[in-house]
């Protein structure tokens, strides 16, 4: 994001204060870029923004003042557990594409990061609610897992949406995600399409939420098709950077599968190199598909097979939510909108020949 974007942002959060107080002249050129850190110039850029947008009237020799008759675009406070890491694929493209959307409905989004902690420190809800009461904030969008302790204490405060979450015991949150059932369902699909039988399972954490709807899936498919998906075909490698080569080479080793199921396209970018490295080719001795549409460019290098879980989508339909709800209160959002995943094919996979990998697997 450029400066002069991030000190608009900051301005426009002084003309909601500053309106909310009856005051309709903004502090000098020189005061602003004081206060917010910046240059003079940097300011005078922003506030030619805003003026160029009707949200300010700039008058020679006399200030900057706010125009009474055009309203200031809503904020939407994107809320994570943790603290955002631009290097993590994932957050990066939800972040990347909340904001390119919001500029095209007219919002600005403002990350409030590190929640989970924050939320201990004394006073941080109440500074929190202040921002929601006196108009800062105008609705929140929980981007990642969220104790649920956190979106109880602030969903009666203004209009909330949360993506790739579905939370339970009973507070009405508008929810969006991908159909990990179906995630699961569509990748086994296609590997037995192409003749795989025995084909292995991956994921960081059996723990993760995703994985259990992954795995529901994948089952299903395969007991379409008589199969059984034994523990053996399962591998859990618990993110362990140090340890994750010879974990996957170890179960890997014996070459029984002939194709995998990787929970996210994170995991395969990583297992990929691996497999090779061990001689193992992908997809000529391993067909691999994944989970996730997190890094494109990389993907598109490798010409990763994936299973898209529709991030993009699910970042604009909330954004698109949010905005229905500030401007229409009373308006009631479904509680739940599942999308539909979608097969991306690429090089990654492979019809199974009559090998060696389906002897004694009842393959014809």
């Amino acid at each position: 994001m450029l400066k002069v974007d991030i000190i608009k942002g900051q301005l426009l959060d002084y003309i909601r204060h500053y309106r909310s107080s009856g005051q309709i002249r903004l502090p000098t050129e020189r005061q602003l870029a004081l206060e917010l850190g910046c240059s003079r110039s940097t300011v005078g850029k922003a506030l030619g923004v805003l003026a160029a947008e009707g949200i300010i009237d700039r008058r020679p020799n006399s200030g900057s003042y706010i125009n009474q008759a055009s309203p200031v675009c809503s904020t939407i406070a994107v809320l994570l557990r943790n603290t955002y890491q631009c290097t993590d694929a994932y957050f990066r493209l939800v972040i990347d594409t909340l904001s390119s959307y919001a500029e095209h409905l007219g919002l600005q989004i403002k990350i409030y990061d590190h929640l989970s902690a924050s939320f201990e420190k004394p006073g941080f809800f109440e500074q929190f609610s202040s921002l929601i009461e006196d108009g800062s904030i105008s609705g929140l969008l929980i981007a990642s897992r969220m104790p649920i302790r956190i979106p109880a204490a602030l969903y009666s405060l203004c209009p909330i949406v949360s993506i790739n979450n579905i939370f339970t015991q009973g507070h009405e949150i508008p929810a969006i995600s991908c159909d990990y059932f179906r995630v699961g369902f569509l990748a086994a699909k296609h590997l037995l399409e192409q003749g795989h039988r025995r084909i292995a399972f991956l994921t960081e954490s059996m723990e993760h939420p995703e994985t259990g709807l992954d795995l529901s899936g994948f089952r299903s498919a395969m007991e379409m098709y008589g199969l059984e998906l034994a523990s053996s075909d399962i591998l859990e490698t618990r993110v362990n950077l140090n340890s994750l080569g010879s974990t996957i080479r170890t179960f890997f080793k014996k070459r029984q599968h002939s194709a995998c199921f990787v929970r996210s396209t994170s995991l395969a970018l990583q297992a990929i190199p691996i497999l090779q490295q061990a001689s193992i080719r992908v997809p000529q001795d391993i067909s691999v598909i994944a989970a996730g549409n997190y890094q494109p460019e990389r993907q598109q290098q490798m010409q990763l097979t994936t299973i898209d879980n529709r991030i993009e989508e699910m970042c604009q339909k909330g954004l698109e939510f949010l905005k229905l709800k500030v401007a229409n209160p009373g308006m009631n959002l479904p509680s739940l909108t599942l999308l539909e995943p979608e097969l991306q094919i690429r090089d990654t996979v492979l019809p199974l020949l009559t090998t060696d990998h389906t002897k004694g697997l009842g393959v014809d």
